[in-house]
């Protein structure tokens, strides 16, 4: 089986002697088969997949034939095919054949063929300059240059390998001469190296951390030890493990699972006082049945004796095989839970975020994060569209209104229909399910919605006979309650406009009065308050807008007026951090514009394209900050602008549609987002901003880890997944 890797390659010149350099391909054999009998007429099994390896974002898996074949990114040449291209489809690594053994770790691909010479390829420090045949260099500024090794290229120095185990910072092998060694980072405070490979003896099985290793004897001792600084401090196993059969330990090597000589069990330890374990690692029993484990920083899987995979630890890119929440606390499991759907398990291998096994007949699935499928660029949260042009959601015609979350949309049709995609672990897209949606799917019995507004993981539409319907986290607490499609209300009765914020929503009924839900904040509760819409002191709005615990209005006179909690003075009150119930008049605003509300910030957009900000936005001024000020970076062409606290974006007049990007100084200036052109409406989720266009189509820019998109895919999925 393949041990887990994952971590960062910047540190593979402590890692590697800088005498290595590259040898000679080996000489292919001579055939000495009679002549016209080279090619025999005997049958040869299809060649499958039989072991998988995670680096950080790629993957390979070596097969019966001994090729090895690659898929995810490639910026560093990680995949071994001689170019950059990220693939999400098994790509043949170039020039290397009959492997036994693989090894992908950070940026970098190792594998151990069967004439026992050790072939790398992928990202290579700059300092390790002996290397011949790389010469190119890769990485933009901020980041290091480096140097890339596109192809694999045999190690010198290395002959008669029996096996290979490898991290970031360290390595170790076995050679058929019998003793291992082992060489790499000194500790993680120093960056010298071990030059002289440390010989350890000659033991059956090797394992590897960072700074940790363990020698596995046949009578099933182990000697583990960390590396600190110019020594090797000892780790014993608990003594009343006794023998051991084999140790696998994460990333790291701050923890470690033994399985037991006696009765095949499982125990796990932490490496060093400093460390801890999973709850699922501390109890006794939890992998019994167990033939392999695998374990990642703050994760694990098993792959059991009945060829099933259980899963614990966190899951928020679904990395447990099940939809994760949004919600921290409902991210994890403590106990491991089977992945659904996989049968016939015989490798596995785990990384921080995702997970791939093999079954029997040479499949490769995988769950949890698609690296190679990521839209935006992981250093860089504060713009996720930037240098991507946005993508026409599959299947959305004759839209008229649009609506997001944090991570989910939904677009109402001409036809009344509402379809929604992304997130759905509140069971907010409202087909009746818990699973995230790559493409717009139907929300159940909704054929004749009016309006629809989405905020804080939960839905609601208004119908002809002006009730609302809704669905989602409605109780405000666990997923185990969510309402997966629409549900009536009850208590929202005459209603003409529903209108989402952050988290709360608000409801304009026939007679003018405004109602509110999920914010204390917009209206006063008493001590049997249940949760339900209360009635606020605001009403006659000719236009609604809520932000994160505020809400503001231009009234029939013109007036603009806000409520609620004064964060940064979002409601145009000196008394910072005070709640008003009563809507308070903001002053220096003209009778007619289009209002935005942020979380916390509040917008103005005036008929002719000037827009006024307020309360905690980086345009306003600091001194007074419940006072509108004119936004003057933003141009005079705006006609609607959409702030999700890390920074805004605006809509033009000409349909273009431009976020703020930070500059040097710390100012802000405005940058297109490529694809965004005829927009009519624009909306933003976190990291991610789309927009209808006029013709009725929905086009969207950024994250994907939900498949918020629309394009069929998602970064992040809970349901296995075949690569080919």
């Amino acid at each position: 089986m393949i041990p887990t890797h994952s971590g960062r390659f910047w540190v593979l010149a402590f890692l590697l002697p800088t005498v290595w350099a590259c040898s000679p391909a080996p000489t292919p054999a001579t055939s000495n088969l009679p002549p016209g009998t080279e090619h025999s007429s005997a049958p040869t099994p299809p060649s499958i997949i039989a072991d998988v390896t995670l680096g950080k974002e790629h993957g390979c898996v070596r097969m019966t034939d001994g090729r090895v074949r690659c898929w995810g990114k490639n910026t560093r040449g990680q995949l071994g095919t001689g170019d950059d291209a990220p693939s999400s489809t098994l790509r043949d690594v170039e020039g290397v054949r009959d492997v036994r053994e693989l090894h992908a770790f950070g940026d970098s691909t190792c594998a151990v063929k069967r004439d026992g010479t050790v072939w790398c390829w992928g990202d290579w420090s700059v300092s390790l300059s002996t290397v011949q045949g790389v010469r190119e260099t890769c990485g933009k500024s901020p980041e290091p240059a480096r140097l890339c090794q596109r192809t694999p290229v045999a190690l010198y120095g290395l002959t008669g390998v029996t096996s290979l185990e490898i991290e970031t910072s360290r390595a170790c092998v076995r050679t058929e001469q019998g003793p291992v060694e082992c060489w790499g980072q000194e500790s993680h405070s120093t960056i010298r190296l071990h030059r002289d490979r440390e010989k350890l003896g000659a033991v059956p099985k090797i394992r590897v951390g960072d700074l940790t290793r363990c020698l596995l004897t046949e009578a099933g001792t182990a000697d583990c030890a960390t590396w600190g600084r110019d020594r090797s401090e000892p780790w014993p196993l608990p003594a009343a493990w006794g023998a051991v059969d084999d140790i696998r330990m994460n990333q790291e090597g701050t923890r470690a699972c033994a399985k037991l000589r006696q009765g095949g069990d499982w125990r796990c330890a932490p490496v060093g006082a400093t460390s801890w374990m999973m709850e699922a690692e501390k109890q006794e029993g939890s992998f019994r049945g167990s033939k392999q484990i695998e374990l990642a920083r703050q994760n694990g899987c098993s792959l059991g004796e009945d060829g099933r995979v259980r899963c614990w630890g966190l899951n928020y890119c679904n990395q447990l095989g099940q939809p994760s929440s949004t919600k921290q606390t409902e991210r994890a499991s403590d106990q491991p839970i089977e992945v659904p759907g996989l049968r016939d398990v015989v490798s596995l291998s785990v990384e921080l975020d995702r997970a791939c096994a093999v079954t029997r007949d040479g499949k490769l699935v995988c769950w949890g994060g698609q690296p190679e499928r990521r839209t935006y660029d992981l250093t860089s949260a504060y713009s996720p569209w930037r240098g991507k042009s946005a993508q026409p959601v599959k299947g959305l015609t004759n839209v008229r209104q649009l609506t997001a979350d944090n991570h989910s949309l939904c677009a109402l049709r001409d036809d009344g229909a509402v379809l929604c995609w992304g997130d759905n672990a509140s069971g907010q897209l409202g087909d009746g399910t818990q699973a995230d949606r790559a493409l717009p799917v139907p929300v159940r019995g909704l054929s004749n919605a009016q309006d629809v507004a989405c905020a804080g993981r939960r839905c609601c539409a208004l119908l002809p006979d002006k009730t609302v319907s809704c669905w989602g986290l409605l109780d405000g607490t666990s997923n185990l309650n969510a309402v997966r499609e629409p549900r009536p209300i009850p208590s929202l009765t005459n209603v003409v406009d529903i209108v989402g914020g952050s988290i709360s929503y608000c409801f304009q009924h026939e007679d003018g009065a405004i109602s509110c839900w999920r914010s204390s904040h917009l209206y006063p509760i008493s001590p049997e308050y249940g949760g339900e819409p209360r009635r606020t002191a605001a009403r006659d709005a000719t236009q609604l807008v809520v932000g994160g615990n505020h809400a503001c209005m231009r009234d029939r006179a013109g007036r603009v007026r806000c409520w609620g909690w004064n964060y940064g003075g979002v409601i145009s009150s000196p008394a910072m951090g005070t709640v008003s119930y009563t809507p308070l008049t903001v002053p220096n605003l003209g009778t007619r514009g289009t209002l935005a509300a942020g979380p916390f910030a509040m917008y103005d957009v005036t008929p002719e394209g000037t827009v006024f900000a307020w309360g905690a936005t980086r345009n306003a001024d600091d001194k007074r900050p419940f006072v509108p000020t004119k936004v003057t970076s933003f141009g005079s062409d705006v006609v609607a602008v959409v702030d999700k606290i890390s920074h805004v974006c605006v809509l033009r007049r000409n349909g273009s549609v431009a976020c703020e990007e930070p500059q040097l100084g710390g100012r802000n200036q405005l940058e297109d987002v490529a694809g965004m052109s005829n927009i009519t409406e624009l909306v933003r989720g976190d990291k991610m901003l789309c927009g209808r266009t006029r013709a009725g189509g929905v086009v969207c820019a950024g994250s994907n880890e939900y498949g918020q998109l629309g394009d069929g895919t998602m970064v992040c999925t809970a349901e296995p997944f075949e690569i080919r």
